[in-house]
């Protein structure tokens, strides 16, 4: 009985910490638990999920501030991510051109000071580690464990300046859940809107092809 009491107290306490903890720390627990795990993978597992997390929370962005013409809210959100899915080699860079090309501010500037440091070395990342560990293809690279440990600290500082600064600039940071509909409106804020879902995947496609 009173193991019982325990382990429900436990799961009680466990519950309060996990809704009060951020969006940002509740998305990156998983990668907390993977690097404090002892498999032997645990750094180059938590270095591609902090890569995927990444592109998640830039695909969410775009698709929120494209959300704000007029003419795309009456599709729902998942009608919405549907479209941007079906272009199947959009990617990080992708989704930035796309919010420079829409929003009144560049993603750098929403980023802020720590853009012109964090920058290149994400490039690196996506351009030595990210598409050869992604696809499973030898990175060419010696990659001991405090390297990785290295690359993961930037991953994770890069996507929480990103988080903080559009959380600051519209509201939302990428891993805020039921956000369409609660959105506050900022279309007045868009240099360039999209007048219909067909003229949004024309774009994508544009963008898919740069």
């Amino acid at each position: 009985m009173k193991r019982d009491w325990l382990q429900s107290l436990q799961l009680f306490c466990s519950l309060v910490i996990k809704n009060i903890m951020s969006p940002l720390d509740a998305e990156l627990e998983t990668v907390d638990l993977l690097i404090g795990c002892n498999a032997k993978t645990r750094l180059t597992d938590a270095f591609t999920l902090l890569y995927v997390k990444s592109e998640k929370q830039l695909r969410k962005l775009f698709v929120f501030i494209a959300y704000q013409s007029p003419n795309l809210q009456q599709l729902s959100g998942k009608e919405i991510n549907a479209i941007v899915a079906s272009f199947k080699h959009l990617q990080s860079k992708h989704y930035i051109k796309g919010i420079n090309h829409i929003y009144r501010k560049s993603f750098s500037d929403i980023f802020g000071a720590n853009y012109a440091r964090l920058n290149p070395e994400i490039e690196r990342l996506r351009k030595t580690v990210r598409n050869k560990i992604l696809h499973g293809q030898p990175t060419g690279l010696s990659l001991h464990e405090p390297q990785l440990e290295h690359e993961i600290a930037l991953m994770r500082e890069w996507i929480t300046c990103v988080f903080n600064g559009f959380r600051y600039e519209i509201g939302f940071g990428g891993f805020e859940r039921n956000t369409f509909r609660r959105a506050k409106d900022f279309s007045h804020r868009l240099v360039n809107g999209f007048a219909s879902a067909n003229t949004f995947s024309t774009y994508l496609e544009s963008l898919n092809q740069k």
